[in-house]
Formats: structure tokens, sequence, C-alpha cells
């Protein structure tokens, strides 16, 4: 969970913290929250302190303080009065709190984020006593951070909008991209490339030579594993030799130069593919499509991303930004002109004649 976050979401919290300045702990219960609107929270194993097993978290109402500051006044509320200063906040509005910063908090994340919830409330507390949420820069970021929290939470509502799909939608698009998710079952002998040394360079074309003599073998019914270990002790590599059986696969799965084995039949040998380390050799074992329950979560992944950016598309052609390019265009610095190290200069040739300018 991002600290930030926790931090902006406790930091929003405290604007909606129960406050008594009147009256002792034992008689000033706090306010009502509805159960039926609570979300149920990990279970807290706070330490014994009297002996006792604590309470479990069922019996603790959603309207029961799980956290109180006491000893410290917000200025913005009334006076401080002999009952001394005492904010909490119930089951119901912490359990609210920590859904609203993330689904995934432990037990340890939330008693600790309890903690700084406490914190914060102190520091908030003074910093109004210093009449610093005054301050016209604290109220500018505020805004901004306003901006910022609503614009997430519009994002996360189009996401869960945009994951729902319409009866059929599914299957309608796996029927109109059949393509996509035709597979090849693979093979694969990969040949190292013997390193260069300067008592023995490589030859390129002893190596190229090399990999298509595997390539032959392959075709001609050797077995491609003993093919793949001969061509690792050739190459004397330390690499540790991988699977020859690479799986299914599908196009966008390999290496933008090695894309074609898609094109093969089953039963074809590729030809070798060069990089710099290695050259690499497919079999089509065989070909298909992947049914549609395979194929359902990647088809909806793509559905919901299809729809997210319509709207988002749709959002940003609701309004236009206009940027006042007087102001924006002094704030940047004017690019210096290129220039050239007198070793690099070159003569450019005239218009005319394409003859060097005389120097």
């Amino acid at each position: 969970m991002s600290t930030r976050r926790l931090v902006l979401l406790a930091a929003l919290a405290c604007s909606s913290f129960v406050t008594a300045q009147t009256a002792p702990p034992s008689t000033a219960p706090p306010a009502k929250a509805s159960a039926a609107r609570a979300q149920e929270a990990p279970a807290q194993k706070p330490p014994a302190k009297t002996g006792s097993a604590p309470l479990p978290k069922a019996v603790v109402p959603p309207d029961a303080p799980v956290i109180t500051v006491t000893g410290s006044c917000d200025p913005s509320t009334a006076a401080k009065q002999a009952g001394g200063c005492r904010q909490v906040v119930t089951r119901a509005e912490f359990e609210r709190l920590t859904k609203a910063a993330g689904p995934n908090v432990n037990d340890v994340q939330m008693r600790n984020f309890a903690q700084n919830l406490g914190r914060l409330v102190l520091y908030s507390n003074e910093a109004k006593r210093l009449g610093l949420d005054k301050n016209a820069e604290v109220q500018e970021l505020i805004r901004f951070m306003t901006l910022q929290l609503m614009a997430q939470e519009l994002g996360r509502h189009l996401q869960e909008q945009a994951s729902h799909a319409k009866p059929g939608e599914v299957e309608t698009y796996y029927r109109e991209n059949l393509p996509k998710f035709e597979e090849a079952t693979l093979e694969r002998i990969i040949v190292p490339r013997r390193t260069a040394s300067k008592e023995q360079p490589v030859d390129e074309e002893d190596e190229k030579a090399h990999a298509q003599k595997v390539r032959d073998r392959w075709v001609a019914g050797e077995d491609p594993e003993k093919l793949q270990k001969e061509a690792f002790e050739r190459s004397a590599t330390t690499v540790q030799q991988p699977p020859v059986k690479v799986g299914a696969r599908r196009r966008g799965s390999l290496p933008v130069a090695q894309e074609s084995v898609f094109d093969l039949k089953a039963g074809e040998v590729s030809q070798p593919f060069s990089d710099p380390s290695a050259f690499f050799i497919y079999k089509v074992e065989q070909k298909g499509v992947a049914p549609l329950e395979k194929a359902t979560e990647e088809i909806q992944k793509a559905l919901t991303a299809r729809r997210l950016e319509a709207e988002v598309e749709r959002l940003d052609k609701t309004g236009k930004t206009e940027l006042n390019n007087a102001y924006f265009d002094a704030l940047e610095p004017a690019s210096p002109a290129p220039t050239r190290r007198p070793a690099e200069a070159k003569p450019e040739p005239t218009p005319q004649t394409g003859a060097q300018e005389p120097r």
C-alpha cells in the first residue's frame, strides 16, 4: 500500500472525526454510525493489559471508539472546557478509512496506521494553533491534492465500470478475432556463439555454417535434446541449457525477428535466427486456436482496456485546455543553436555546382 496514499487519506479523514471537548471518555458517547455500512476489517490482536483476553471484533460495536486522542484540542472547535479535549474515531469510521486506503491491509498495518492517525490529529491541531492552515500555499496544496484525489477516484470508478462485459460480448470478440488466438506448440534449439579471444577469433561464417548444420540434422530426424547439448558443449558456455520444449505460444510472444515462425506449418523447422549471443532454431509441433475458456480472461482484459480508453477519450473531448503561450514561452529557455567541434566541421557544397566553398 502506498504510504503517501495512507497519509493523504488519514489527513482527509481527520476532518470527519467525532470531537467531544466537554465530557470525559466515560460519559461522552461517540457519534452513531450505521452498522450495515461498516466494513469488516482484519481482526486486531492488541496485548491484554489486564491479563484478560481481548474482546473479539464481533462484539465491538460499529459506533464504539477504536482510536482516542486526548489532551490536544482542535482550535477550530469550541474553547476547551473543564472536561478536556477528546477526539475519537469509531470502528465504522476506521474500517471505512482502511478500506479506502487499500484492500490488502493486514493486522500490523492497521495497528500502525491507527497509531500514525493519532499523530496526524496531534500535528494537525498544532498546525491549526499556529495558523498554518491559513497559509495561502497550504490552501493551494490542499486544492491541488483534492483535484488529484478526485481524478484518482474517477479512474477507479471508470475501471470498475469498464470491467463489466455485456452478455455475449466475450464470445463475439473471440469469434471476430480468432487469428489473435492462434497458437503454435514449439520446440527450440539454441546454438550459442563461441566467445572470441585474441588467441582464437571467431569466424562468423563458420558460426553460421555450424548453426545451419544443426538445423539440417534436426530436419533429418536427430534428437533435438542431443543437438542442443552438443551446441552448448562446443561453445563452452557456462549458461544453463534451457529446455527444448517451449510449449504453446502466440504471435507477439517471441522477438519480432523470430515472429515468422508462426507462418510455418506443423512439422516444419525454421532457418536459424541470429542474434549477438546465439542462433535460434524452431520447430512447429502443432498449430491450433486457443479455446474460449482459455482466452476468456485475456478477452475480458482487452474489452476492459478498450472501454476504458473510449471513456477517457470521451472525457477528454468534454472540455479544452488552453495555455497562454506568451507566459509559458517566456519560462522556457531558448534552445541553443547546435555547434560543431572544429574536428567535426565539414565543408558544405554550393547549391549551384556541388563544389566546396572556398575557405
